[in-house]
């Protein structure tokens, strides 16, 4: 069969439907070289058609049977195809092929004055041929470089790029849950696990500071709505606005910064100006639906463009009553303990006097409904208990509606971008009701049978339950001007970034207005205990509304740089980019509370070094090109800190290529861990020590003397893209962190007294008899703020590998992604000496990282649709007992959640997509370590199964 049909006469292939675009195993850079020539009108047109191949093969078969000259230069094994039939010149097949993967566009060229056809580097990894052109933003995810220049150019190291027709192919309904299907992501925590609904990447299982985000190559701050965590929310990007998502799991950012210890996610956000509108419905039994709609547009004309986007999105409270895991907290039935609470409805009643209650025979009883009468019947020495989780939220209630604009205006050689992206965000969390924890129920209430006070246990279920709610508003606004400066190109943007977050609490029970409501002395003010059943009337001072919290963070971002040729070598160019940059970062706390600001100087230094060029024909090289660099960051209230970096990239073969490289990197204290106010409270703890519950003063909150996190990683790796398609790739990967910053907790510090950090713990002096004892004097005070403590040290392998493979009916495409975690040695003791534990295999509170995590999955691509299966796979691993917090010798078993997504186009313009995740409908499997919460949060959801269908029609 041939690669490429020939014109009419010489067809002897059928047709191969649409299919997914594949990327390329390694991003190569591409020289600027001229375009291909434009053809004339009267060109001959050919009856073409081709199937999937590298791009150098569609180029060969374009010269013999149309005479064009394509020239993929060092694109040629990127993977092109389909070419739908149809009747096409050379130079139209060509750029219809290199168009599902680069953009292209014609444009005045400055230096010739003529129309030409670029590839804009924002949207394509190498030129094809074609000139290159990055007027507007970087394209891909630069971590040791400019944006302007190419990923290949920049990078020695693997990156995952997920492309948008990937995207669609999950189905994910957000930026977190896209992540889902990188198998790099140890774990994921699902939108109710916070209560301002924050979802973080958390690359390798190190944790959301580690990992750096990018929005079209530039960084992002902190959200304001979980200030602690001091982490980019991805759930603020729609993931409609969503082009493509680069991630470089072992490598930090020479020209973001040093602190990407755990890896870098760049989200690339349309600028296309096509229109499209898109409604989607998820369906989950029992509530947590969501709705989602976006729209958008724009213009091009011939000195820029706009493009506009408009994306709404609903979700509905899915609540724990609707899951059996959290309707019944007696986890008995799998071994574990009952969870259930003796703040139950209907209620416990207890004499206070351990005397029986009058005409029960017993101290203790239980309220039970009475069938025929409605009322309470009290049974003698039983109890009731409830399941609170019942209660509770598992998907919150709330909505996200975002505007994404940007625009471009040719000025002459240059380019001037500017975007603009605004979200505002609601997330509110029901959590548990109004309980009784023991309140007096008098002998006065009008409800008392017993004409004597009673202590009583009980869940008010029939009232509004507390809740808490999280507002958010962003604003990000960038502005950039690149452009040729004599033979080097210079590109300077400015980044405003400001979010403001409220956080408040409604139906908070007064504690005291329970009480006195329970007490019943005033029969106007009397509480129903049968609002443990049912809605009743109750005192309109039950409940107070607290003041809500309000925080912001904001950033100003300043950065110039400079890319060129130093000097011509034999290999190629030597090329060097230079840069410099400003940030002021600034956040407050409450509006009560004064708030902290840093100012960061930075200067950063890139060069790649060719040795070896495919002319000179060197046995065994191919291509070698070694990667450079530093950069030096100077904090106002850390200091300066000078890191380096170093990579090689070696292509034996045009389809073999070994990737190594190594770096520094380092995380500043956050301005939370710096400055956040330290406050001193009174509160009762345990002293192992004295076996006694003593009341003690409780120190919280920053630390100026905190010292940097630091870490080093090193990556080495294999990829290999034959011609067939088959591509696959093996990476070693190691990351080691130092100086971990943490809030202790003040029982841990406690427990490790005799190595605990100088000065964490104060005592008065032994008495007398505490010496006679043996005992140290009483605990008078414990600082339980940030402190550097421990690290991490993880070390794995990733194997990846996909081919497409053809048949008549079309095409499949199965892909294999799977990272071996062989060692995550992390500790976090607040003790002098660092204190390792292995946490591979070991379910965690801090999440749980699994020795194997695989994702499979398989694509078709036919005439009449296209579908795909991904199946999520993580290894089994020993439990945690959530009491005592030691590794049992019980395993959680292996989980494999199956998603399924079909799609078809009922016209040009329209296309329907149906799906499900979790088609199986599998729980998660139960876990001792998951305490009340019944399973393994960071490796289980209890949502369920989940169907989607989305209409989109293109206009």
């Amino acid at each position: 069969m041939s690669v490429f049909l020939s014109w009419k006469s010489a067809c002897i292939c059928s047709h191969v439907p649409v299919l997914l675009t594949l990327v390329s195993a390694a991003c190569i850079a591409a020289s600027r070289t001229d375009a291909p020539p434009i053809g004339d009108e009267n060109e001959i047109r050919f009856s073409l058609s081709a199937g999937v191949r590298p791009a150098r093969e569609h180029a060969e078969s374009l010269r013999v049977f149309t005479g064009y000259e394509a020239k993929p230069g060092e694109c040629g094994n990127v993977v092109l195809g389909p070419l739908p039939e149809g009747e096409y010149t050379g130079e139209e097949a060509w750029r219809a092929l290199v168009g599902r993967v680069c953009r292209l566009d014609d444009r005045l060229d400055a230096k010739s004055g003529k129309i030409q056809t670029f590839a804009n580097m924002h949207e394509c990894t190498c030129s094809f041929g074609f000139p290159p052109y990055t007027p507007v933003e970087p394209r891909s995810l630069q971590v040791t470089s400019s944006p302007l220049p190419m990923l290949g150019e920049s990078i020695p190291s693997k990156v995952v790029v997920i492309h948008r027709r990937n995207i669609e192919e999950t189905g994910a309904a957000s930026v977190p849950d896209l992540l889902r299907y990188v198998s790099q992501t140890a774990f994921h925590r699902g939108s109710g696990f916070r209560g301002s609904g924050a979802q973080f990447a958390e690359l390798r299982g190190l944790g959301a500071e580690y990992t750096l985000v990018l929005v079209n190559g530039r960084r992002t701050f902190g959200t304001a709505s979980d200030l602690t965590t001091s982490a980019f929310d991805l759930s603020a990007i729609p993931i409609s606005a969503v082009k493509r998502v680069e991630i470089s799991m072992d490598a930090n950012s020479l020209l973001h910064g040093m602190d990407a210890i755990g890896g870098v996610v760049n989200l690339v956000l349309n600028d296309s100006v096509e229109g499209d509108a898109t409604v989607r419905h998820d369906y989950l039994a029992g509530g947590g639906s969501q709705t989602h709609a976006s729209l958008s547009g724009g213009k091009r004309g011939d000195r820029g463009r706009m493009a506009v986007y408009f994306d709404y999105q609903h979700w509905n409270e899915l609540l724990g009553r609707e899951r059996n895991r959290w309707s019944n907290q007696d986890f008995a039935r799998f071994g574990g303990r009952d969870y259930r609470s003796r703040f139950a409805y209907p209620a416990n009643v207890t004499s206070l006097n351990g005397e029986d209650l009058p005409g029960l025979g017993s101290s203790i009883a239980v309220a039970a409904v009475d069938p025929d009468t409605g009322l309470f019947d009290f049974r003698p020495r039983e109890e009731n208990r409830t399941s609170l989780r019942a209660f509770q939220s598992i998907v919150p209630e709330g909505y996200r509606a975002t505007l994404w604009a940007n625009g471009s205006l040719n000025l002459g050689r240059a380019v001037a971008k500017l975007e603009l992206l605004a979200s505002e965000r609601e997330n509110e969390l029901q959590l548990k009701p109004a309980t009784s924890p023991g309140y007096i129920w008098g002998p006065n209430h009008p409800e008392n049978p017993f004409d004597v006070p009673v202590r009583v246990e009980a869940s008010f279920s029939g009232l509004p339950a507390s809740r808490q709610q999280y507002t958010t508003n962003s604003v990000r606004a960038v502005g950039e001007i690149a452009g040729p400066l004599g033979d080097w190109d210079y590109t300077a943007f400015v980044v405003y970034s400001n979010e403001e977050a409220e956080a408040r609490m409604r139906n908070v029970p007064d504690e005291v207005a329970l009480a006195d409501g329970l007490m019943g002395d005033d029969p106007s003010e009397a509480l129903s205990l049968y609002s443990t059943i049912r809605l009743t009337t109750f005192p309109p001072d039950l409940f107070v509304n607290p003041p809500a919290a309000r925080y912001d963070t904001s950033a100003t971002h300043f950065q110039g740089s400079l890319r060129g040729s130093l000097l011509e070598l034999p290999a190629g160019q030597l090329i060097a980019h230079l840069g410099a940059e400003y940030r002021d970062e600034r956040m407050n706390f409450d509006t009560s509370i004064r708030g902290a600001q840093r100012d960061v100087r930075s200067a950063f230094a890139h060069v790649s070094l060719p040795l070896v060029d495919p002319s000179m024909h060197v046995k065994g090289a191919y291509d070698l090109r070694l990667l450079m660099g530093a950069r030096s960051d100077h904090y106002d209230d850390v200091g300066t800190v000078t890191k380096k970096q170093l990579g090689m990239a070696w292509r034996m073969t045009e389809a073999l290529t070994l990737h190594v490289a190594t770096s520094q990197s380092f995380r500043p204290p956050s301005l939370v861990d710096l400055y956040f106010p330290r406050v001193s409270m009174t509160t009762e703890l345990f002293d192992p020590k004295r076996s006694e519950t003593a009341p003690v003063e409780l120190m919280t909150g920053g630390n100026p003397q905190l010292r940097p996190s630091t870490g080093r990683s090193t990556s080495l790796g294999l990829s290999f893209q034959s011609r067939s398609g088959l591509s696959s790739s093996a990476e070693y990967w190691r990351i080691r962190v130092r100086d971990h910053i943490k809030l202790l907790a003040p029982m841990t510090l406690l427990a490790h007294e005799d190595g605990a950090l100088f000065g964490r713990i104060a005592r008065a002096a032994p008495t007398e008899e505490d010496l006679a004892a043996g005992r140290p004097g009483r605990l008078t005070r414990v600082d339980n703020s940030r402190a550097n403590v421990g690290g991490a040290f993880a070390e794995g392998v990733d194997l990846g590998a996909e081919i497409p493979i053809e048949t008549q009916i079309g095409t499949f495409t199965p892909r294999v992604a799977v990272t071996l975690t062989d060692r995550f040695e992390y500790g976090d003791l607040p003790t002098a000496t660092v204190q390792m534990e292995n946490r591979v295999g070991v379910a965690s509170e801090y999440g749980t990282i699994p020795a194997q995590r695989g994702v499979f999955s398989v694509t078709y691509d036919g005439r009449a649709f296209s579908a795909s299966v991904h199946a999520r796979v993580i290894s089994s691993y020993r439990d945690r007992d959530y009491a005592t917090g030691m590794p049992m010798q019980r395993r959680v078993p292996r989980s494999t959640i199956l998603d399924l997504n079909i799609s078809k186009a009922i016209s040009d313009h329209l296309q329907v997509t149906l799906g499900a995740f979790n088609v199986t409908n599998r729980e998660p499997p139960y876990a001792f370590m998951g305490g009340p919460l019944g399973f393994d949060s960071s490796q289980g959801s209890l949502e369920g199964r989940e169907l989607y269908a989305t209409i989109s029609r293109k206009f």
